[in-house]
């Protein structure tokens, strides 16, 4: 990193970490004894964006195949096995980027990535034990639309999902716990989240009905608040040397941004409640020296109130008005952030890392 004082202590800790060995270290110090600090470096930055979009691109999309498959085809020993495959990838392709020191951004990002997909292996294994989902078996293929079987194999595909998320929520937070992977801990709050939909799911289709997307919106919400609360809870307590609670906030707020978008769209009224709920979770966060959280919060300044005044009917020119309006008060807010940090006193201490 460019303009970061390196002490021997950093290379203590590397060579505990198995990053480097005592041999790399001494010609490390040996170098630094021989050669005044300071001088030009090639800023290499570049590199670990790269990879780190790689490395996110792999996960995000293996997350996204496993839910669109089982949706689709449902769950077998075809999920478990390609599922397992898909884990042992990630988790030798996360050892060997660390153990050659080839980066630790994408390192940290494809171990997350093993409780991805855990959730396969789960769902997978879950499903050969219960038909999955109305796909499983094609209501159609009778003759004959049955609405019951349909409700009941929706019922257990529910069930499936909500046991993988648990076990993927689970997995992440071993991974956070023991191998301290920051980026782990978002997947965690992620899981979280899905199983408790799942559940609110099963819970509808138990009584009988289907939950339209503004109820279950509402429980996306909840959980959203009580995933803010207990990060801010962490936050009190003393910071370690990694940081995953710098995932939790945008897993928690981006879905809760999604979820009051759709109960604005549908209830124009309820920007009363959700606007203010936003701007309170971005304060609380700045409080607590998250800055991440402010730029959720900002969206929520800028889309809430336009969603309100589309849902009002009102016409195209007005509701440009109020996002132009929005976005002069965002910009406002940004430099009184900045003034307001400028005015801090600097630190020494150097910050903990968002990767492990």
């Amino acid at each position: 990193m460019r303009n970061v004082p390196l002490h021997e202590s950093h290379l203590l800790e590397a060579v505990r970490q198995k990053i480097l060995s005592s041999d790399q270290m001494e010609q490390v110090l040996a170098l630094a004894r021989a050669r005044p600090a300071g001088g030009a470096i090639a800023d290499v930055r570049w590199a670990t964006v790269v990879q780190g979009l790689l490395a996110s691109a792999a996960v995000g999309g293996s997350a996204l195949g496993i839910l669109v498959d089982t949706t689709d085809h449902g769950a077998n020993l075809g999920t478990v096995a390609y599922s397992v495959v898909g884990l042992l990838a990630m988790l030798g392709a996360s050892i060997a980027l660390r153990r050659y020191a080839w980066g630790r951004v994408p390192a940290a990002i494809l171990l997350a990535g093993v409780a991805v997909w855990s959730y396969g292996v789960a769902v997978g294994v879950v499903g050969m034990l219960l038909p999955f989902g109305q796909h499983a078996v094609n209501p159609y293929d009778t003759g004959f639309y049955d609405p019951r079987v349909a409700a009941l194999r929706a019922f257990r595909g529910d069930v499936a999902m909500a046991v993988g998320s648990l076990v993927a929520a689970a997995t992440a937070y071993a991974l956070w716990r023991l191998r301290r992977c920051a980026p782990a801990l978002g997947v965690a709050a992620a899981a979280v989240m899905l199983a408790g939909e799942r559940a609110f799911e099963m819970a509808m289709r138990d009584q009988g009905g289907y939950s339209d997307g503004t109820t279950a919106a509402l429980v996306v919400l909840g959980l959203g608040a009580a995933i803010f609360t207990a990060a801010s809870l962490r936050d009190r307590a003393p910071k370690g040397a990694v940081d995953g609670v710098f995932w939790v906030h945008p897993v928690a707020m981006f879905p809760m941004g999604i979820a009051a978008i759709l109960r604005i769209d549908r209830h124009g009224e309820e920007l009363l409640l959700w606007f203010p709920l936003a701007l309170a979770l971005g304060a609380i966060a700045y409080a607590q020296g998250r800055k991440l959280p402010l730029l959720f919060s900002a969206m929520a300044v800028l889309v809430f109130p336009a969603f309100a005044v589309a849902d009002a009917h009102a016409p195209p020119a007005a509701v440009v008005m109020v996002l132009v309006a929005c976005g002069a008060v965002i910009g406002l807010g940004a430099q009184w952030v900045r003034a307001r940090d400028l005015e801090r006193p600097a630190t020494d201490a150097d910050p903990a890392s968002i990767w492990s």
